[in-house]
């Protein structure tokens, strides 16, 4: 303990890091192929894209040398002098030392994010799972997997890139470091099918950019692995900088830009709406609760939703949010208007339920519903919200 560590913490610390272990409760990964020069062109040299342009999304829960987190990751298939692994391009973590560890010791792109994982096999439905950053789920899968194929070994390796930022922000500090992690997998449970992912852009992650083409494959299990690591090449600071600053949040994108200063009052009906739809897209009951009035009604005519009274619309989200339709969201807007304090959105409701709806939908297919909404707006918060689609 404390800040300057013994000889004894020194050595133990370098044999935890030096063979970490990680036990997944849970892992949902998709394979899909992209588009061949996408992927080329997000590989930084000296790696090689790997045979097919396949790229691969995971979800998952995991405990071990970092504690207990969940998180998401995008791979793209590569290989460096013959050695066949995955690139990874994206990865996202709830907690922060998970965060940090990969970071600073593997060179992984890792970011803060909320990450969300289930599954329903007992009740005959799928799983489903998603990553959520700065309101938006970037990442969002779904599987129907079939029977448990049982115990095995396998080994997996991934390549990342381990580079410091220069202190006068002026490119980076010295040359990258090419990682190779290698994972030794004793796997749990297995099972195999198909499934579906859906990849979301926002100016700090702009996973959107690698084209889902044709999923060719899904899987879910449990396992257990332990990591070596090991520097397989140098890169010229030159070539990875744009690479560098492409898996970090866009700068200029936050900065804060010096503006009039606007009075207290009532918050604007379309930073109202806009709010209640941020946080119903991170299941957030918090920030839905703090947008609604006491009044609140919530109606859909054409399914035959009637809720009236802040209490029970919640009840109402809540049992959406968990029970249904955990991944629900809406994409962005295609039309928008306003009349004084009344607002219309058209826009596509997204979703893949955990359980069979007759009429509407089976467990693990995913959903869409083009709708458009009305939202009334009195003294900064929606007295009601009505639904047509």
């Amino acid at each position: 303990m404390g800040y300057l560590k013994s000889p004894e913490e020194v050595a133990a610390a370098e044999r935890a890091l030096g063979s970490p272990v990680f036990v997944s409760d849970g892992r949902c990964s998709v394979s899909f192929r992209t588009d061949p020069d996408v992927l080329r062109s997000l590989l930084p040299a000296p790696l090689q894209p790997g045979d097919d342009a396949v790229a691969v999304a995971t979800v998952g829960r995991w405990h071990g040398s970092v504690g207990s987190f969940s998180g998401g990751m995008l791979y793209l298939s590569a290989s460096h002098e013959g050695v066949p692994g995955a690139y990874v391009l994206a990865m996202f973590m709830d907690s922060e030392p998970s965060v940090t560890f990969g970071r600073e010791l593997l060179g992984e792109p890792k970011k803060l994010a909320r990450a969300y994982l289930e599954s329903a096999f007992d009740s005959g439905g799928g799983v489903h799972g998603w990553v959520e950053r700065h309101g938006v789920r970037i990442i969002e899968l779904s599987a129907r997997v079939g029977e448990d194929s049982g115990p095995a070994q396998t080994e997996r390796s991934t390549f990342n890139v381990k580079a410091r930022t220069a202190a006068d922000g002026s490119g980076l500090q010295e040359d990258a470091l090419l990682t190779r992690t290698v994972y030794r997998v004793q796997v749990s449970s297995q099972r195999v099918g198909t499934g579906s992912v859906i990849l979301r852009s926002t100016p700090h992650d702009p996973c959107g950019e690698l084209p889902v083409l044709e999923v060719l494959g899904a899987t879910y299990a449990t396992e257990r692995s332990t990591a070596a690591c090991l520097v397989v090449a140098s890169v010229p600071a030159a070539t990875f900088l744009p690479y560098h600053l492409g898996r970090q949040d866009d700068w200029l994108a936050m900065a804060v830009r010096a503006g009039p200063a606007h009075p207290a009052g009532p918050a604007d009906a379309d930073d109202v709406v806009d709010a209640f739809l941020q946080a119903y897209n991170a299941a957030d009951l918090e920030g839905m609760s703090a947008a609604l009035a006491p009044d609140v009604v919530m109606q859909h005519p054409g399914r035959g939703v009637d809720v009236r009274g802040h209490e029970s619309v919640m009840a109402h989200l809540a049992r959406s949010a968990s029970t249904t339709f955990p991944g629900r969201s809406y994409l962005p807007s295609r039309r928008r208007s306003r009349a004084g304090d009344q607002i219309t959105i058209e826009h596509t409701w997204r979703a893949t339920p955990l359980v069979d709806l007759p009429g509407f939908a089976s467990a693990g297919q995913p959903v869409e519903l083009e709708v458009c909404a009305m939202f009334w707006i009195e003294d900064g918060l929606i007295t009601e919200m009505t639904e047509y689609g």
